[in-house]
């Protein structure tokens, strides 16, 4: 491998993909006393996960075993990693106590690799839709206080991937090649909390899926909304979904498209192997939407979803990217860390997609950068349609890395593309939602080898007309959007930013301050010179250095990434990355006695 010199661990050559394990099992799976038989169609594949001899059993399942005449009513997600589900043999009320079940391990599940659509038809030789390999990596660190002697990085169907561990002071770091989704599994600390931040990427060179694409790995959930994608000619969104546990599941996808919810041309409840992966292409089910976005609905176990997006103009290459769930639909979404060139207004800028599933919303944005809030001509407010996704064009901003704060009358979800043009091609980049509640508490970011790392950090206010903007020099408009009058500049924050290198060490661990509506840009090459960063770790702290809590201003960060070569043969090759929270692993049941568990 060779240094690059500005921080920056390059491969002297391509790592070549891990194979792939294991083998289909029979699509027959007994849940309880009934069979639940799972049937593949066009539109979709089910890539199931073979039969353990010894399943494994969470901590969760052992303790419920040993709770004897005691019946589980308010199970949250109704089925623990690698339990069955509970089928209760009474319904009788009685005195209620609530406890939380701790996991011994828990994971994040990480995407699959990019994957170029089959197609039957022939095409012309001389353009090959995939000339060069595909690197794909999941690169983790496990941080305290999570116990870090112990992550293990294993297929969906639970084969172990070769991936050595470096642990330094600052926590865990490994990182390998792989073919296939995985799931990073680590041992939460005693008050049931954990922090593990990991990263898929793919980077391929040359050809239809020619970029960066970077998803941060999940904790699996019921619910998700995934907000990129068009089904165009020309354009492929690809949804997927997986598995970890050992309990089979089943979603409900719904589409909205820009005129409403679509009514989809395949099965719209799909069965989700436990241990394995199901993937639909949704140009298939619904196709000709230019603007996508997607809501997937889990039972019987959790799960997490991924869209894989891409996109070409005739043989041109237009991008791709891993996109993963964004924050729920809620009044209030941020976006942080949309970087952009310079744009023209009328022209193919950063858009920021909003979606207002239930009913119509009117949509505020505030655009925030490096010198505090930029007002765009059109761009200040957005009217929705019940169910229908709207762009909102940014076209005209400097260039420059943005937050965009939107605060609507009605729930939304929102995403922010941003795309940059190389010599062979341009790629995208897709900014999700973030919480900043828990994000700005303790959040982190796993930093693909191979890769460049900008960190962009952000203090966003506690509303639209909090902090007074300035019109985007050079625009001409008949009404420019103006702040209220009265409004002033809200207080700011503080953010500590610490990053470890690849043996785990603390290479850097400095507060920066920022004013309230501004953002600040951290090269990681430039800021911690001659290191190669694995992980970030970030934390908006007080003066005193502790946490802090309770402000209207609040801190909010992603990292973009580049793997431009640095000979200038590869170049636009670029991906957003949003931060991974501490979180509880534990689980909050509902206990009554007197009635049986079922499980004996």
């Amino acid at each position: 491998m060779t240094n690059d010199g500005r921080g920056d661990v390059e491969p002297d050559q391509p790592l070549e993909p891990a194979g792939a394990a294991g083998e289909a099992p029979e699509t027959e799976t007994e849940i309880g006393n009934e069979e639940i038989e799972t049937e593949a169609d066009i539109e979709t594949e089910t890539e199931p996960a073979p039969d353990a001899e010894e399943p494994r059993r969470s901590a969760g399942a052992a303790l419920l075993r040993g709770l004897t005449g005691v019946l589980v009513v308010g199970l949250t997600v109704g089925v623990a990693y690698g339990a069955d589900l509970l089928e209760p043999e009474a319904t009788t009320a009685a005195p209620a106590t609530t406890v939380e079940l701790v996991p011994a391990t828990t994971p994040v599940v990480c995407a699959g690799p990019t994957q170029l659509v089959a197609t039957d038809a022939e095409g012309d030789p001389a353009f090959d839709p995939s000339p060069v390999g595909t690197t794909s990596l999941v690169t983790g660190a496990v941080l305290p206080p999570t116990k870090v002697a112990d992550p293990v990085l294993r297929t969906l169907d639970e084969a172990t991937v070769e991936a050595p561990v470096a642990a330094g002071a600052g926590g865990a770091v490994l990182g390998a090649a792989v073919a296939s989704g995985t799931a990073l599994w680590s041992v939460p600390a005693a008050d049931g909390t954990v922090h593990t931040a990991a990263t898929a990427s793919s980077a391929t060179a040359a050809g239809d899926l020619r970029g960066l694409a970077a998803t941060a790995c999940q904790s699996p959930a019921i619910d998700h909304w995934l907000v990129a994608g068009s089904t165009e000619v020309g354009s492929s969104t690809r949804l997927v979904v997986q598995n970890p546990s050992r309990t089979p599941a089943t979603v409900e996808v719904e589409v909205y498209g820009p005129a409403g919810r679509v009514d989809l041309a395949g099965p719209a409840v799909l069965p989700v192997p436990a241990g394995g992966t199901t993937t639909t292409l949704l140009e298939g089910v619904a196709a000709g939407q230019r603007r996508v976005a997607v809501h997937v609905r889990a039972s019987g176990a959790l799960v997490t979803s991924y869209l894989q997006v891409s996109a070409l103009d005739g043989v041109r290459p237009l991008g791709v990217d891993l996109v993963g769930a964004g924050a729920e639909p809620s009044t209030r979404q941020v976006l942080a860390g949309v970087v952009t060139p310079a744009t023209a207004v009328g022209t193919d800028g950063p858009v920021v997609r909003l979606l207002a599933p239930e009913r119509a919303a009117t949509a505020r944005l505030a655009i925030y950068g490096p010198s505090g809030r930029v007002l765009l001509p059109g761009a200040d407010d957005a009217v929705l349609e019940a169910g229908a996704v709207t762009d909102v064009s940014l076209a005209g901003l400097p260039a420059g890395a943005y937050d965009v704060l939107v605060e609507a009358d009605a729930p939304v979800v929102a995403a922010a593309t941003t795309s940059t043009a190389g010599t062979d091609g341009s790629d995208v980049a897709t900014v999700v939602s973030q919480d900043p509640a828990t994000t700005a508490a303790q959040s982190a970011a796993a930093l693909p080898q191979g890769t460049r790392a900008t960190v962009v950090l952000g203090a966003v206010p506690g509303s639209v007309d909090s902090v007074p903007g300035a019109l985007v020099a050079g625009l001409d408009a008949t009404t420019p959007p103006v702040a209220p009058e009265g409004a002033s500049a809200a207080a700011g924050v503080r953010a500590q930013v610490v990053a470890l290198d690849r043996a785990g060490a603390v290479v850097y661990d400095q507060v920066v301050e920022l004013a309230a509506g501004t953002t600040r840009a951290l090269p990681l090459a430039a800021t911690v010179p001659g290191a190669s960063v694995a992980a970030v770790v970030v934390r908006e702290v007080d003066a005193a250095g502790t946490p802090a809590a309770g402000a209207a201003t609040r801190l909010v960060w992603s990292v973009r990434l580049s793997a431009d070569a640095q000979d200038g043969t590869v170049d636009g090759l670029v991906a957003a990355l949003g931060p991974s929270p501490l979180r509880s692993a534990g689980t909050q049941i509902t206990l009554r006695e007197g009635l049986r568990s079922g499980l004996d």
